[in-house]
């Protein structure tokens, strides 16, 4: 079985690290660690720490530093994924699939037909799902979450990719395994709440360089849409 994977906010600075906070609660109370263990620490950069626990304290635990190991588990297509917002438990499985499946940054979106408000302090909370998630698939890069933005400030991002994709609800657009290029290395890619775009947010998105694409006949829930979106994309 694989060490535990702990999340550590920067690269250790010496030979031990003092893992405090929910981490070492969670390490201690939840994963049952002891002294002696070996675990694995990351910060999100890409680069794993194999520790081993020295001792506890307090609301801490003090773990010696073994070795480092650059890992790259990421997707050869970075995808960036601008959502609708929706409410708070499909936003969390949103963003724990997502992570999962490799996703690079992911940009919550107020659009006309959002069910939900993205209020104050969100984003904190969506980051630390986003760790969770890193931790139990193995990634050692977290996504960036973004802070929730208006539909139009969110189509400012779509001249950074080399392409960008809109599921939409018509029936008549191709889909989108079909309309991949293998030679598209990074992807912008708008998901709409589970009513669709309007007609003019996909007017906005096309005239902004989308292309639409279907994601089947099904009409999808947005986080089944976006997670169904980068299992193709990447």
């Amino acid at each position: 079985m694989p060490p535990e994977r702990f999340f550590i906010e920067r690269a250790p600075a010496g030979a031990t690290v003092r893992l405090e906070g929910d981490e070492a609660h969670h390490l201690r109370q939840v994963r049952r660690v002891k002294v002696g263990d070996e675990v694995v620490l990351f910060d999100g950069s890409g680069v794993d720490y194999v520790g081993r626990v020295e001792s506890f304290a307090r609301g801490s635990a003090q773990i010696g530093i073994l070795r480092s190991e650059e890992t790259w588990r990421e997707p050869d297509v970075s995808v960036t994924l601008a959502v609708s917002v929706v409410k708070q438990q499909a936003m969390h499985r949103l963003i724990d699939m997502c992570t999962q499946l490799g996703v690079k940054r992911v940009v919550p979106v107020r659009t006309e037909r959002s069910v939900a408000k993205a209020g104050a302090g969100k984003t904190g909370r969506w980051r630390r799902i986003a760790i969770e998630a890193c931790k139990q698939c193995g990634r050692s890069i977290v996504p960036e979450i973004a802070e929730p933005c208006d539909f139009a400030d969110a189509l400012t991002e779509i001249a950074d990719h080399d392409a960008a994709v809109v599921a939409s609800m018509q029936t008549d657009c191709a889909t989108l395994s079909a309309a991949v290029d293998g030679s598209w290395r990074s992807v912008f890619c708008l998901i709409g709440p589970e009513g669709g775009l309007t007609d003019a947010e996909e007017g906005a998105a096309i005239a902004a360089g989308c292309v639409l694409v279907s994601l089947g006949r099904s009409i999808l829930r947005t986080e089944t849409a976006a997670a169904a979106a980068l299992a193709v994309l990447v």
